[in-house]
Parts: structure tokens; sequence; C-alpha cells
């Protein structure tokens, strides 16, 4: 009898808690401001690739950064299992104002939503994974991701983006204007959900969004499949 195959996020969903684990012993004692520091300088994208593929040893090859000539253009490929997973890793970098508080532009996350929305279209929901990763040292969400609709304190946020973030809540009465900093974690949601992308246009497609942490955690992670 053959062995039924299990879907990417159930083995994502087991690596991504070992990887918390981890962490929490690792960073038990280091203050926010230490620890903010180590994920900011530490840690860069392909570290996490390597940390999630690790895994799956010998079965998963990776993307040469850099590399035009790669055999591999995903984050991770494991392809006796036909997995294709796809991965960012949320920071800050030096300013202008030579601050750490620089954080990639929305594009490079839109394009690997829309990779994965097509990917699900065409029939791959138990095969391909897109990933959030960042440490848990923030004020406030929107410090490492832009959701908001410019610049400056009182930043409103888009509400299309906010839509592929259901584990964020607004934590202020007026629902109106919802600002970034005023976006905090709804760690008492049940996950995995499904993100509704027709109120956005994208129509019907069937994207999950499983977000793993707690408030005491040092690492969170969204996964979506």
């Amino acid at each position: 009898m053959k062995r039924k195959e299990k879907p990417i996020n159930e083995y994502l969903e087991l690596i991504c808690s070992l990887l918390i684990d981890q962490f929490n012993v690792r960073y038990e004692h280091f203050s926010k401001e230490d620890f903010k520091k180590e994920a900011n300088e530490r840690y860069v994208e392909r570290d996490w690739g390597y940390k999630i593929g690790e895994y799956f040893k010998d079965l998963a090859y990776y993307e040469v950064q850099d590399e035009c000539n790669s055999q591999v253009h995903h984050d991770i490929y494991i392809p006796s299992k036909d997995f294709i997973i796809e991965l960012k890793y949320l920071k800050n970098w030096n300013s202008s104002s030579h601050t750490q508080s620089a954080r990639k532009q929305w594009a490079p996350y839109a394009k690997d939503f829309q990779w994965l929305e097509k990917e699900l279209l065409s029939g791959k929901k138990t095969k391909r994974a897109f990933l959030l990763i960042w440490c848990n040292c923030l004020n406030y969400f929107g410090q490492v991701m832009q959701l908001g609709t410019s610049r400056g304190i009182r930043n409103p946020v888009n509400k299309d983006r906010l839509v592929y973030f259901p584990f964020l809540m607004n934590n202020k009465a007026n629902l109106d204007e919802i600002l970034t900093r005023d976006l905090i974690y709804n760690y008492g949601k049940n996950f995995p959900c499904q993100l509704d992308l027709n109120t956005i246009g994208k129509g019907n497609i069937d994207m999950d969004c499983l977000f793993l942490g707690n408030e005491n955690d040092r690492l969170h992670i969204a996964i979506y499949f």
C-alpha cells in the first residue's frame, strides 16, 4: 500500500516550530535591545534557507545567489517531493539617518505572493509555500514590513496589503483610519486560516496562512500555502 504523501505545510509546521524552540533557548537571556542587534546584524536571508532546508538533508537544493547559471531558481527546492519554498527574512538596515530602521520595499514581498497565487491556481496547493520569518524584537510589525500608504509617524495602513497578514489586528477603536503602529499580533486567533483574496480582486484563490509564535517566543514565522 502506497504511503500517503504529507503536504508541504505539515513538514514546515514541524520544522519551524523546532526553530522557534531553538531560538527561545539560544536567546533566553538577551535583552530586547541586544536581541534586535543580533536579528539585524547576525542573520541574513540565506541563513534561513539553510536552516529550513537542512531538515530535508541531501534532498534539498538551494539557489546560488548572484549566480545566473544557478540550476535552482527558488530559495529551497526538494525535487523528490516536488516541493518549492520561497522565503523572506524581515529585518532592518542602517538608514540614511544612521539608525537601524530601513526595511525592504513592498515589491519583493508582492512578487512572492503573486508567485504563490499562480502556483496555487495551477493545482500545487500541497507542494508550494512562502515563508516570512522575523525576530520578535519589534515595537510593531510595520517596522519591518511596509504596510503603510505613506511615510511618517501617522502612516495609514494599505488595506489591500493587510489582507495578507491575518495575524495582525487593530489595537485602536478607530476603524476608519488604521495606522501601522496600531497593528498588534492576534495571538488568540485560530490558525491556519484562509486569506480572503477575493476582497482585493484576486479571485477565489485557496491560500492559507499558518502563524507560528506567541508573545514570549523569540521567533515568529508565517507560512503561506
